[in-house]
């Protein structure tokens, strides 16, 4: 999100006209685009954290980031670049 968004994060507020119960498998994030090589060559990079899990970051260009109920295939949200 650091280049094409310029450093914002993606955020929205639905209003709903009546109350809703949020799905019961919760909502779908759906990302679309394409792998792209970070500086050093590789797309993927991770490292170990003290003991913990490893830490990785995967390089990407989002064309379309969107929210979506998984029950009704309703869009909540989207962004396009």
């Amino acid at each position: 999100r650091t280049t094409r968004r310029d450093r914002r994060a993606y955020e929205t507020i639905v209003s709903f006209d009546e109350p809703k119960q949020a799905p019961a498998r919760g909502y779908d994030l759906v990302l679309s685009g394409r792998l792209r090589e970070l500086s050093s060559g590789k797309v993927i990079s991770c490292h170990l954290v003290s003991g913990g899990p490893p830490e990785c970051v995967v390089a990407v260009i989002l064309d379309q980031v969107r929210i979506d109920r998984p029950d009704t295939q309703e869009t909540l949200a989207e962004w396009s670049s």
